[in-house]
């Protein structure tokens, strides 16, 4: 099956709350996602390369980095999230060490964390 050109390649950002060093985004994940393509047909699942370039991009929006992050820190993904989860992406801003951690949760508990620096 080939990829569908039309297919989103970002969630749905339900809801975004914000303060100087936390950002808390409730996002839905489209069934229809570009990364659920073949990725697997018979158990879809989100891959962790989107949600960390997920969190990279929020993470640079949010908190005004440009670029790349110089490491990625501390990278687990602990359960998959399938087409049609919600979750909550919680992004804490450590200006001082110009990094950003993030997690991934929802009411099953803890899918993805890490850490984010900028050199």
């Amino acid at each position: 099956m080939s990829p569908s050109p039309t297919a989103p390649t970002a969630a749905e950002v339900l809801q975004i709350q914000r303060s100087d060093a936390q950002c808390d985004l409730q996002i839905r994940i489209p069934p229809e996602l570009l990364y659920f393509q073949g990725h697997f047909p018979d158990f879809p699942i989100l891959p962790g390369v989107a949600q960390l370039h997920w969190a990279v991009g929020w993470a640079q929006s949010e908190f005004g980095y440009d670029g790349a992050p110089a490491a990625l820190q501390a990278i687990k993904f602990h359960q998959v999230i399938q087409p049609g989860a919600e979750i909550c992406v919680r992004l804490q801003h450590n200006p001082a060490r110009s990094s950003v951690s993030y997690e991934f949760r929802s009411d099953k508990g803890l899918h993805a964390s890490g850490r984010l620096s900028w050199a």
